[in-house]
């Protein structure tokens, strides 16, 4: 632990994601980050994940259902494959 201080050793985030089967990632997505209280929000929203140890993928729909959707889609599939990937540990 002390060569890794000495050294500023920053584990790799990729590695520990693998190791623990956790990637440390929250997802949102907000219709219009241009609205005052949604931008509020999102700056929330980091700040309390940050807190906690957890990076933010914020998504911006910009009143798009098809935005909306792809985002929605993306974030489910690497909870759904985060998930699978525990089952096979």
């Amino acid at each position: 632990m002390e060569a890794a201080q000495r050294l500023s050793y920053q584990p790799n985030s990729f590695a520990t994601a693998l190791r623990t089967q956790r990637t440390g990632v929250l997802g949102a997505i907000l219709r219009d980050l241009g609205d005052p209280f949604l931008s509020g929000l999102a700056r929330a929203l980091q700040q309390a994940a940050h807190e906690q140890g957890f990076e933010l993928l914020l998504g911006h729909a910009d009143y798009d259902a098809q935005t909306t959707q792809r985002q929605l889609t993306l974030m489910l599939n690497h909870w759904k494959r985060q998930n699978s990937d525990e089952d096979l540990a």
